[in-house]
């Protein structure tokens, strides 16, 4: 079972065959998505969980282990 969401999964989610329309749904609904060379937007099943529950990323990408304002202080 692939981790990835199938065309047809993803023509289903999005109601849309074109992939530059694919992409405007998911990016209205902040659907985290990337892009093959081919320009075909590739969606991984856990955004769809993320999103449905209405997180806006996976919660270990929220904190990227860098202090900002550690910088500023010098």
């Amino acid at each position: 079972m692939s981790e990835f969401l199938s065309d047809n999964d993803l023509m289903h989610l999005t109601g849309c065959q074109q992939r530059a329309k694919q992409i405007e749904v998911l990016k209205n609904n902040r659907i985290h998505y990337f892009e093959r060379y081919d320009g075909k937007p590739v969606v991984a099943k856990e955004a769809i969980a993320f999103a449905v529950r209405g997180d806006s990323q996976p919660s270990d990408h929220t904190d990227d282990g860098f202090n900002l304002s550690a910088l500023s202080a010098h």
